[in-house]
């Protein structure tokens, strides 16, 4: 069952169900869900007993649910749809599908009726007071219930009506107004010295952002001078001996030079994995050698890691064993297990005729299958990888 959003084809609130079975424009649903009360979908919301369930539209294979349907599902229900008076069903969990743009209202049920009460919160903000002079008086918001009283006179003729009361007489001379000429307006402008502390503050954080990226090429350049100048022998002024008659200078032999040792440290093989220039089997071959001195186990992993990207086989099957969660840590190794990482790897040594790589395929499929629908991600890497 596959289920993917409409609402680009056919605005909000619509999605294409595929399923495997034949379908028709007659095609009716029966939706269920996990719940010990209204399990089943109908016309007006969840219920208590089943409902065929009309799609909009037949596209190919495909079904379209309308609003009716897909406005009452939310993301991550665990769903089961069949195809009425057939028997066959499917189940899956429901995906990220945007509903109509109707309020939403109780659980799932969605109403495009306005608020009952939205006419009964008028509070003292609905009056008003009309000022004309020394004698004016105090008007108040229409009723509904007064039509038709004496009281309102001849505004009821017009459509005003007016709450009985006394007339109360406001003074304008007693109405002070503020000058707005007088009114301060706050200050918006940025004091000079904060603007340099401003901007002295964000180039420290810049200059402290680069010696973080950089750090790295400058502690393996200072490394590598403190090794070539702990190699570089001191010269000593050579010193030929005269030769005696029964020894000439021809029958001296030459003295053998000695090739200086290189420590094989951090910054060595970082300079090796910086060049870019290792084969696949170099990288291998530096990730074993790397394996065993703790120090270097994280760039022992990532030359592992791109030796297998440059489809060396051995590379690749040490790296797809060390994520597959049915094979055992090696010595003294600590990783994290993947299935998707593994099954990939299994693929493309498959793709490049090993032998094997189908058995460990089947063996990882069928110990994932169990998880299926409580692991997200043994349930990606099934559908990738062993359907």
């Amino acid at each position: 069952m596959r289920i993917l959003s409409a609402h680009k084809e056919h605005g909000p609130g619509h999605a294409w169900l595929s399923m495997d079975h034949a379908v028709t424009p007659e095609t009716a649903l029966v939706i269920e869900r996990e719940t010990d009360k209204d399990r089943y979908l109908g016309s007006s919301g969840w219920q208590s007993v089943p409902e065929n369930l009309p799609v909009d539209a037949v596209d190919g294979g495909r079904m379209l649910l309308g609003p009716t349907i897909v406005d009452h599902l939310g993301e991550g229900d665990f769903i089961k749809i069949a195809i009425a008076g057939t028997g066959y069903f499917e189940e899956d969990f429901w995906p990220v599908v945007p509903i109509s743009g109707r309020k939403s209202s109780g659980f799932g049920i969605v109403s495009s009726k306005p608020s009952a009460d939205a006419h009964q919160k008028a509070g003292p903000s609905d009056l008003a007071v009309n000022v004309k002079g020394g004698g004016a008086r105090q008007s108040a918001a229409p009723t509904d219930n007064e039509d038709g009283d004496e009281a309102a006179g001849a505004g009821a003729a017009k459509g005003r009506h007016y709450m009985p009361g006394e007339t109360i007489s406001i003074d304008p001379s007693l109405i002070a107004f503020a000058d707005p000429s007088i009114t301060e307006k706050p200050s918006t402008r940025i004091s000079r010295k904060t603007i340099v502390g401003l901007a002295g503050f964000w180039v420290l954080i810049a200059v402290c952002l680069l010696g973080w990226y950089y750090s790295p090429y400058l502690l393996a350049g200072l490394d590598s001078f403190s090794q070539q100048a702990e190699q570089t022998p001191v010269e000593e002024p050579v010193v030929t001996p005269a030769p005696t008659p029964a020894q000439t200078p021809s029958a001296t032999p030459a003295p053998t030079p000695q090739e200086p040792q290189v420590a094989r440290g951090r910054s060595y093989w970082q300079q090796q994995m910086m060049s870019g220039q290792m084969s696949g089997q170099q990288l291998y071959e530096a990730s074993e050698e790397t394996a065993d001195n703790a120090d270097l186990s994280d760039m022992s992993a990532e030359f592992l890691r791109l030796a297998s990207n440059k489809g060396y086989a051995p590379a690749l099957r040490s790296y797809a064993e060390r994520y597959d969660p049915t094979k055992p840590d090696a010595a003294g190794a600590s990783v994290i297990k993947n299935a998707n990482t593994a099954l990939d790897a299994y693929t493309r040594l498959k793709a490049g005729g090993d032998a094997n790589a189908a058995a460990d395929i089947q063996t990882l499929c069928q110990f994932l299958e169990p998880k299926y629908y409580q692991d997200a991600e043994a349930r990606t890497a099934v559908d990738d990888y062993c359907r």
